[in-house]
């Protein structure tokens, strides 16, 4: 009997000893939103870079509680990302379509939005746009520049116009100013050319912008096109390139255009030939280049197809013609 009562009181010396080894099982929050996306990842494999790759994620909200979202960022700035609610009720979902533009862009592409809400366990959840920009057609350098020329400048700079996985070929080269002139030449059939844009003197003052356009065969890249600019400048600068005149009133007006040398070149003013002996005409030296003064314009709207001729001893800029302007 003592062996038994001693055999008891052991047992229930060492049962709260038991009981504290046993693990205590881990609890989050009684009640809370939960944030889930069941494909956080979109694989969007191999894409041309003239594609715009768009995908939109699920999110559910799995937890007991409202889900708030209150901000979703993008990591890169070329990534848009709009979700359908911001406000989850606890069991439904919304839609959040991310949009990433491959232009110009090759190889991998892995970019990232961030969602924040309050999910006290996930804060913070990221997605995914994954895959590869393949070039499709693209011109190396992609634009032409010039820098400052004169006004007899023949320029010529090129490009070349290259392929990527699917061969393809140059139909036509265009411009779209008749002061750049285009040509084309075959660098590797199919795969790689070069085009070249020179300027065509004489050119005006200021700055010269055009696009040449080159078309292809392709279906994806049917237009590349290519800007080129340039900044004008001559023996003489020029203010105003034309001359403001009022379509109407009782009173004549009277404008000036100053002459500078925009170089070391030394010019005098041989002659100014204005288009209506009434107008008065006196050419007024300044301590660099000339100030003219044209009074007593009349107003009105003959003056629309009309132009001043200034005569120079400058041999770049031997004739300025300057037009006049109506206003309404």
């Amino acid at each position: 009997m003592k062996k038994l009562i001693a055999v008891c009181m052991a047992a229930v010396l060492a049962a709260p000893l038991f009981a504290q080894e046993e693990p205590v099982p881990e609890s989050g929050p009684a009640h809370a939103p939960r944030i889930v996306c069941d494909q956080p990842t979109f694989e969007f494999g191999e894409r041309d870079n003239s594609e715009t790759v768009e995908h939109t994620f699920v999110i559910k909200n799995e937890g007991d509680l409202s889900l708030e979202i209150s901000n979703i960022r993008a990591a890169c700035g070329c990534t848009v990302a709009n979700i359908t609610s911001k406000l989850i009720a606890p069991g439904e979902t919304a839609d959040l379509t991310a949009r990433l533009s491959l232009r110009g862009r090759s190889g991998r592409q892995r970019k990232s939005i961030t969602v924040t809400s309050n999910d006290p366990v996930t804060p913070h959840l990221t997605l995914f746009l994954d895959g590869t920009a393949m070039i499709g057609i693209e011109a190396v350098p992609p634009r032409l520049f010039y820098g400052q020329i004169t006004p007899a400048a023949v320029v010529e700079q090129c490009v070349e116009v290259r392929g990527g996985s699917v061969p393809f070929k140059i139909i036509a080269v265009e411009s779209d100013s008749p002061k750049i002139a285009t040509r084309m030449e075959v660098l590797e059939d199919g795969r790689k050319y070069r085009v070249c844009a020179a300027t065509v003197p004489p050119l005006d003052q200021g700055q010269l912008r055009s696009t040449v356009t080159v078309r292809t065969d392709s279906e994806k890249i049917p237009v590349v096109n290519i800007p080129v600019a340039a900044s004008v400048i001559g023996g003489i600068a020029v203010a105003p390139r034309e001359i403001s005149v009022p379509s109407s009133g009782d009173q004549p007006v009277t404008r000036f255009v100053v002459l500078r040398p925009s170089t070391a070149e030394e010019f005098q003013v041989k002659e100014v030939v204005v288009p209506d002996p009434s107008i008065e005409v006196a050419v007024v030296p300044m301590p660099t280049g000339f100030r003219i003064q044209l009074s007593n314009i009349r107003p009105g709207a003959e003056w629309a197809d009309k132009k001043i001729v200034i005569h120079t001893t400058s041999e770049e800029m031997a004739s300025i013609d300057i037009p006049f302007r109506v206003n309404p």
